[in-house]
């Protein structure tokens, strides 16, 4: 009985244990998605952000360790002009699918009700299009005309995940809108580790065979 319970003991504390590597990957996911945030802070860097982050994330995926900060920075420092070029694209079609919604918000004539509808679309669309664009980007070396038109297919192609993806950010919208204390939360969890929790979850799902 003693024996088994000092095994039980040198087990639980064995780094090699589930739990504890559990635990390294939820600090490790911690970690880059702070790393995300203070890199998107300017905005025109989100791109850059974002490319590393996932290319971080796929990293832990297939390795299931890694050096959080040095992976990151890594991508950042070598993978820049791939991350600017699509967040710049990411961005603008996102400032310009708001941007215009909002200058015609409160114009009522059916032309305009349309095009409201129009607004709306390319920003949904777009969020999907890019979530596909960043993973390809990463994994594959080609145009970026190429990886858009690949993205695009795999909205469709992969439409169960596409619409769970679109669900989870409504739940979280609906969360964000419910209260003042509430937006605050969700807000929170997804500067802290939230959006590369999701992520993270979201690469797995799309490599699932």
């Amino acid at each position: 009985m003693h024996k088994q319970v000092q095994t039980a003991w040198k087990s639980l504390f064995d780094v090699e244990h589930p739990v504890w590597q559990l635990a390294e990957k939820v600090w490790t996911v911690l970690v880059l998605n702070l790393l995300f945030v203070l890199t998107a802070l300017p905005i025109v860097t989100f791109g850059i952000a974002q490319f590393s982050l996932v290319a971080s994330l796929n990293q832990l995926r297939l390795k299931g360790k890694i050096a959080a900060v040095q992976t990151f920075m890594s991508y950042a420092k070598t993978k820049w002009k791939q991350g600017l070029l699509l967040g710049g694209m990411d961005l603008a079609l996102v400032f310009f699918s708001l941007g215009d919604f909002y200058l015609v918000r409160d114009m009522q004539a059916p032309v305009f009700e349309v095009f409201k509808v129009i607004c709306v679309a390319v920003f949904v669309f777009s969020r999907l299009l890019f979530l596909y664009a960043y993973p390809l980007a990463v994994e594959m070396n080609r145009s970026l005309k190429e990886i858009l038109v690949h993205a695009g297919l795999l909205v469709g192609v992969r439409l169960s995940l596409t619409l769970l993806v679109v669900l989870v950010q409504v739940v979280l919208v609906l969360l964000a809108l419910w209260s003042g204390f509430s937006l605050l939360l969700v807000l929170s969890l997804l500067a802290t580790i939230g959006y590369a929790g999701l992520l993270y979850l979201f690469l797995l799902a799309l490599h699932k065979k």
